[in-house]
């Protein structure tokens, strides 16, 4: 059975002050089947959901910048995010070295650390990630919610968090 994990992330981890808000962690199977459907606070807890759900062949994809090199400004995929989706109200928040919240970056060290192999989705998977080797696990970085919401002629819908709409009808608000 292969399993298809998605983490929604938050950016902030959180401090002393000011806990982290939640993310979204939904694992579904090769038939849609939901398996798992929650919340996580914090990137130690995202972190123990994924190893919990992982198992051989299993999917990872996670909404939240991984990779940020750029001191300042936005990423070359943030802008075109914009430049090709601005027309249906789709944008990406900028992400760089300079803001507090990379949450995504912290997750992606400690997960590559565990073995996972990150990949953009174009570039082939390293050899040593498409072995059988049981602690050796590719995944990648997906903007979710982008995609469905700028496609012309769809019942398009923004999250509850991004456009102060509910839920459409059919559809858990709990997990928008």
């Amino acid at each position: 059975m292969t399993r298809f994990l998605g983490v929604d992330l938050a950016w902030g981890e959180g401090s002393a002050t000011k806990q982290a808000n939640e993310s979204g962690l939904a694992c579904v199977d090769e038939n849609g089947r939901v398996l798992d459907a929650g919340w996580a606070r914090g990137t130690d807890a995202v972190v123990r959901w994924i190893e919990r759900m992982w198992e051989p062949g299993a999917v990872l994809a996670i909404d939240a910048p991984l990779v940020v090199d750029n001191p300042s400004g936005m990423r070359l995929c943030e802008r075109e995010t914009g430049s090709r989706y601005g027309r249906w109200h789709v944008a990406a928040n900028a992400s760089n070295l300079g803001l507090p919240w990379l949450a995504g970056v912290a997750v992606r060290r400690r997960l590559e650390a565990a073995g996972w192999t990150y990949t953009d989705g174009l570039s082939a998977v390293p050899p040593r990630a498409s072995s059988s080797a049981t602690r050796t696990r590719p995944w990648s970085a997906r903007r979710s919610w982008a995609t469905p919401t700028g496609v012309p002629g769809t019942n398009a819908w923004a999250p509850r968090f991004r456009s102060g709409n509910a839920a459409p009808s059919g559809r858990s608000s709990a997990m928008t």
